[in-house]
């Protein structure tokens, strides 16, 4: 394996965004890949409220539904509701200035991230 985490060094700190940006030289693929994780919405539903949609769909009278049935009721319930929802506004100023400083630099062969 080419990489490996050469010890803990600098790793408790809670700023992940700028341990990844310190170690960008000794690892320029993995670096570039730990700026989009923190994009990834882990779901669009709460599970609380998932469980609740679910619930009301699978009543004795619709039981017989199949998963695919179930996942597209699911999804639908979830998009009318989506607008109701403000879980993807950034209220974060400080993670919105990190994420506009960044570019990458491709003048050089491995277009690492550069700030």
């Amino acid at each position: 394996m080419k990489y490996s985490i050469t010890g803990n060094d600098d790793f408790i700190s809670n700023d992940l965004l700028k341990w990844w940006r310190n170690k960008r030289n000794s690892f320029p693929i993995l670096s570039r890949l730990a700026y989009d994780v923190p994009a990834i919405p882990v779901s669009t539903v709460s599970s609380k409220q998932m469980f609740n949609t679910v619930r009301r769909i699978l009543e004795d009278r619709r039981c017989s539904l199949v998963s695919d049935t179930m996942e597209a009721l699911t999804c639908l319930k979830d998009w009318e509701n989506a607008s109701l929802r403000r879980q993807h506004q950034l209220n974060n100023e400080e993670l919105m200035d990190d994420f506009s400083m960044m570019t990458i630099d491709e003048s050089s062969d491995s277009n690492q991230l550069a700030k």
